[in-house]
């Protein structure tokens, strides 16, 4: 990651809700870059959600924020009927007290199902273990 403070974290990973029919709607369109909310998704049809690390191409599209490019996994999770999807990019922000300053620490994904197992993955592609 870069040393330049943005005021926030930059993206590695993007998400693609799945429905039922057969369609998706990406967190950002793959022909203009354009951010779609997430509260566009229809969960009525959702069927798998998944957060997925940026392409080269996909990155250059995306001109309002700043994304990274990278190799790491993907990780999804599939949904039946009934379940409500619980998925949040988690940003942290520390202070310090004797020195001042401000360090904002890696980001968070998450992705699971309301009540089941929440998978923590860290900005590398790797999960996080709670100790």
């Amino acid at each position: 990651m870069s040393t330049l403070d943005l005021g926030y974290r930059p993206l590695v990973y993007m998400w693609i809700a799945e429905y039922n029919d057969d369609s998706c709607l990406p967190q950002f369109d793959p022909e203009t870059g354009r951010a779609n909310r997430f509260a566009e998704i229809d969960q009525s049809k959702l069927c798998r959600f998944g957060w997925y690390p940026f392409s080269a191409e996909m990155a250059a599209k995306i001109l309002d924020m700043t994304v990274i490019p990278t190799r790491n996994p993907y990780h999804v999770v599939e949904l039946k009927e009934g379940d409500k999807l619980f998925a949040v990019r988690r940003n942290h922000i520390e202070f310090g007290i004797m020195g001042g300053g401000v360090r904002r620490v890696e980001s968070l994904y998450l992705l699971g199902v309301e009540g089941g197992e929440i998978l923590k993955i860290k900005e590398n592609g790797e999960l996080y273990e709670d100790t």
